[in-house]
């Protein structure tokens, strides 16, 4: 019993330690962001990033293929697009 709370401890402080990580990770990110809009905005262009994500978002969600519960693949159906070849 002794033991299993030690390791529960030690989890926590390493969970605690990760998310510490993360968080400076992200404001980095969110740094090298604001820079890169400064720069763009300096070179007069105006770029909406939030529609983007939202595309970007929209995108990742259309897949090939999901997991199931059990593991199992199970095949999604595919968006085709009408190709013209004229």
């Amino acid at each position: 019993m002794y033991l299993s709370l030690q390791n529960l401890k030690r989890r926590e402080r390493e969970y605690e330690s990760e998310m510490q990580k993360f968080a400076r990770e992200k404001i980095l990110l969110q740094e090298k962001m604001r820079g890169l809009k400064d720069e763009l905005h300096g070179m007069d262009i105006d770029l909406d990033l939030s529609a983007w994500v939202t595309a970007t978002q929209d995108h990742d969600n259309e897949t090939n293929s999901t997991s199931t519960a059990t593991g199992t693949r199970v095949r999604a159906p595919v968006k085709m697009r009408e190709i013209n070849f004229n």
